[in-house]
């Protein structure tokens, strides 16, 4: 797993920084495999486990990790967040986009 996530870090460092959100009810690529392989990569936490709000209600859970790495999940969403949940998916990317923790 190190030479992996050296790997990443060394070619992928800009798309580490993009959040990919994970929908919680993708029967394709369950969140939960996605939680446990960027826990596996054994990067320091920087945002501990947390809800992420949309329009004053739960929009699903969020941790943060070195290298700007974000853990996303999407309450209610398919395996393509952006078709499931569009709203959810606009407010997600948009915050990302200015700056702004999710």
């Amino acid at each position: 797993m190190r030479l992996h996530s050296n790997y990443i870090i060394r070619h992928l460092g800009s798309i580490l920084a993009e959040p990919e959100p994970c929908g919680d009810h993708d029967m394709c690529v369950p969140f939960t495999g996605t939680q446990a392989w960027t826990r596996s990569l054994g990067y320091n936490i920087t945002d501990q486990w947390r809800a992420w709000y949309f329009d004053d209600q739960v929009a699903g859970y969020t941790q943060g990790y070195d290298y700007n790495l974000t853990f996303v999940t999407v309450k209610g969403s398919g395996h393509t967040v952006a078709e499931y949940k569009p709203k959810e998916a606009l407010a997600l990317y948009s915050r990302w986009l200015v700056g702004q923790f999710v």
